[in-house]
């Protein structure tokens, strides 16, 4: 698994997974100090560099600041066109479910799968379940495959932009 980026919930993420016997990596290249410690502290490997990830990950999935969704989106169609190599890309940003079907039309124009994700919850630690991942879009089947590693992931329905929606609800209510 590839993990974009190494912050909080990244990093949290890439803990749960690599405690359910997971290869999980992260492209490391330019980050800050705090990125490269909470990635060896997670047991995640360096990719170095987003087309590192890509070549080696069967699944990317991207968690960081809501502002940062398109522009890792498009790096990581760049280094699918680079690489070759096409795995399902799951947007778990807090992004509005407009956005995510920016990003879901452009990911599938270069071929991959895309699955659009809500995180629900703090950042989760391994043997613990309060952290839900919500999940939509046609096929999310890579994404649920991780509840055999550690995660809790389920699917809300088959269209982009639900499981979006679904956290900005439960971000509004709780944040009222």
């Amino acid at each position: 698994i590839g993990i974009i980026s190494a912050g909080d919930m990244g990093a949290a993420i890439g803990n749960v997974l690599t405690h359910g016997g997971i290869d999980v990596s992260t492209p490391l290249a330019g980050r800050s100090k705090l990125s490269l410690t909470r990635a060896a502290e997670s047991g995640m490997r360096d990719a170095g560099t987003v087309e590192g990830l890509v070549r080696e990950a069967d699944v990317v999935l991207s968690v960081l600041v809501p502002a940062e969704a398109e522009r890792i989106a498009d790096e990581i169609i760049a280094a699918m066109k680079a690489v070759g190599k096409r795995p399902p890309f799951v947007d778990c940003n807090a992004i509005a479910p407009q956005t995510v079907a920016r990003i879901a039309e452009r990911i599938e124009a270069a071929g991959a799968v895309f699955i659009d994700a809500g995180i629900i919850g703090q950042p989760p630690k391994p043997g613990e379940q309060r952290t839900r991942l919500h999940c939509s879009g046609p096929d999310t089947s890579a994404f649920e495959a991780l509840v055999e590693n550690g995660l809790d992931v389920r699917r809300v329905g088959p269209t982009v932009g639900q499981a979006s929606g679904l956290k900005m609800v439960y971000a509004s209510s709780t944040n009222a």
